[in-house]
């Protein structure tokens, strides 16, 4: 890596380096903790760097250095010294380093500054990239750079920045698991009965899935006009009045639509009226109601056209952070874009779907994001949907924590005897029972309910 600044000022600490070559010469099996927190890279004067790589390719090899005079000799014979005078020069910097530590029991501390350090050097270096990056002209036949997407790159190379060298490690030996897991399982049992995710309203569909959970991708899949958008609505409003913070990614509606359906739920005023503003005079109390009601909750809402997955991480990452975010929608994954180059749309919708599960990790929420179904479903007579009908890639459904396919009989066959009924069927839950759920929707009011709820009216 190479930043254009005076070493006084890029952020180092040689001394720490030289003490963990030291260490490791003093005490070589202490180079297995050291791995754990440093990598070679991470060492910023080159003789220290090859003289841990040194140590870390022989146990890559299966044959941990044991012996300080071996050194010379294996320097050579790993290449990490291009002469017999270079691994000489680099067994002076060893005995120095050697001469400079008395003993081992601190390498760990030594270990976690030299990491400190180069994640600032990786800092700087993303600084430097972010200034070149806003100082570019615009390119031939561009009037105006796309600013937005000028600072989700900028984000995400401080994000990126900020990860490097983060050790991030969650392995946990036996004792460690079992304490982890009697907590986990102490606290469901504190919770027996009760949702432990984020909630849909619907009884049955949130017994069998105990709610959205943090980390999971949930996918709604449907055919067109099935009722994804109108799911999504109502579960981001059963959030919102359960406290939580919602966040909705909508690249297939506008937001005034996303509000429209909401209210319509809210005050079971018809959608249509909604849209055409042909309110009666009992419907604008009900509306002023629900809008002054919705105003106060934690919601936000991202419109963005064309809006890229990377551009959808960064905005994630700074609204979870900033405002409390505890479920992400996003509508639909079909016309999410990316700024990588694909040779195919199957292999674009790949990694846009490994990105959302990604992120869904990352940010320890759950993500519940909308998909388009297949042409082939409406070949079959039976036209409920199956994990196969999943559209452009088998990516989906393998990412995917969770699957619930949308259909309502209503939709295909005009004298249905449950117009109104609409079978959410999990296809797939990873951690979890499969089935269907039927539950009452009302496309009209965008209502969702249970079946047995006998008091709604219309």
């Amino acid at each position: 890596m190479s930043v254009q600044r005076e070493d006084n000022i890029i952020p180092h600490d040689s001394r720490a380096e030289l003490a963990i070559i030291g260490s490791l010469l003093i005490d070589p099996e202490c180079v297995y903790q050291v791995q754990e927190i440093v990598s070679a890279e991470m060492f910023y004067v080159g003789a220290l760097r090859k003289l841990f790589s040194a140590f870390t390719m022989q146990v890559d090899a299966g044959k941990p250095l044991s012996d300080s005079i071996l050194l010379a000799d294996t320097l050579l014979t790993l290449g990490v010294a291009e002469n017999a005078k270079e691994a000489n020069n680099l067994l002076v910097v060893a005995g120095k380093a050697v001469n400079g530590t008395p003993s081992s029991m601190h390498v760990l501390d030594y270990a976690k500054l030299v990491r400190k350090q180069y994640r600032l050097r990786e800092m700087m270096q993303a600084s430097q990239k972010i200034v070149k990056l806003v100082c570019q002209q615009p390119e031939e036949g561009e009037d105006v750079r796309d600013v937005d997407a000028i600072i989700a790159a900028c984000e995400n190379m401080v994000f990126d920045a900020g990860a490097v060298g983060d050790p991030g490690s969650n392995a946990k030996d036996a004792k460690e698991l079992m304490s982890e897991y009697f907590d986990y399982l102490s606290e469901r049992r504190a919770n027996a009965g009760k949702i432990t995710g984020v909630g849909s309203g619907l009884t049955d569909l949130d017994q069998m899935t105990s709610g959205w959970q943090d980390s999971e991708l949930i996918l709604l899949a449907a055919r067109p006009s099935m009722g994804k958008s109108a799911k999504m609505a109502h579960d981001a409003k059963v959030a919102c009045e359960a406290g939580k913070g919602v966040l909705i990614f909508s690249v297939e509606m506008p937001r005034p639509q996303i509000m429209q359906r909401i209210v319509a739920e809210l005050t079971k005023v018809d959608l249509g009226k909604l849209r055409a503003g042909d309110l009666e005079d009992k419907d604008w109390p009900r509306v002023a109601n629900a809008i002054g009601h919705i105003e106060n909750w934690n919601l936000t809402v991202d419109d963005t056209v064309s809006i890229t997955i990377e551009q959808i991480r960064s905005r994630a990452r700074r609204l979870v952070r900033m405002d409390g975010i505890n479920v992400i929608f996003v509508d639909h994954i079909g016309l999410v874009t990316t700024e990588k180059d694909f040779r195919n749309r199957v292999q674009q919708i790949g990694h846009i779907s490994r990105q959302l599960k990604t992120m869904a990790r990352e940010l320890k929420v759950p993500v519940v994001a909308l998909s388009q179904l297949n042409r082939k479903v409406e070949q079959r007579a039976d036209k409920r949907p199956m994990l196969s009908d999943l559209r452009d890639t088998g990516d989906l459904e393998a990412d995917a924590d969770v699957v619930i396919g949308l259909y309502r009989d209503g939709y295909y066959d005009q004298d249905s005897v449950t117009p109104n009924t609409l079978e959410l069927i999990v296809a797939k839950q990873r951690n979890g029972p499969t089935g269907i759920v039927s539950v009452y929707y009302h496309p009209e009011t965008n209502v969702f309910a249970d079946l047995t709820q006998e008091e709604l009216t219309f």
